[in-house]
């Protein structure tokens, strides 16, 4: 998995769309997540369901897990994890508020899931991250 900021990914998608395929089903996979993708880095705290998601994006939701996958090399749940780590280690760095609100302020509703996720793709623990 890779780490992007919100504006070089709608860059991309925008370049992707623009540029046309090389790829046979590339353009029709970025058409797709065009307007995913803004709405998961512009409502990461909110509850997004996989099926709202994939119809926003026009295709079944085994389509939209597949074509998600291939596109940015992870599954959509992952992708919007991170998205919700990156917003929340903002946060930490921001503020003082306490962890336990920055995960629900991130949209995790689980502390122990919160750090977990967090310490897997920051290599630190919340509280380590905002202390370096």
């Amino acid at each position: 998995m890779f780490k992007i900021g919100q504006k070089l990914t709608q860059r991309l998608l925008w370049i992707f769309v623009r540029v046309g395929c090389v790829f046979r089903g590339l353009g029709e996979t970025m058409d797709a997540f065009a307007k995913v993708i803004p709405h998961l880095h512009e409502n990461f705290a909110e509850r997004l369901s996989t099926e709202e998601l994939a119809e926003m994006a026009g295709l079944s939701v085994g389509h939209y897990e597949r074509r998600f996958r291939r596109a940015f090399g992870a599954s959509p749940r992952q992708y919007f994890v991170r998205i919700r780590v990156e917003q929340a280690a903002k946060i930490l760095l921001e503020t003082d508020v306490t962890v336990s609100e920055v995960a629900h302020a991130g949209g995790f509703y689980d502390h122990a899931y919160f750090s977990r996720s967090f310490r897997k793709i920051m290599q630190l623990s919340p509280s380590q991250y905002r202390g370096r």
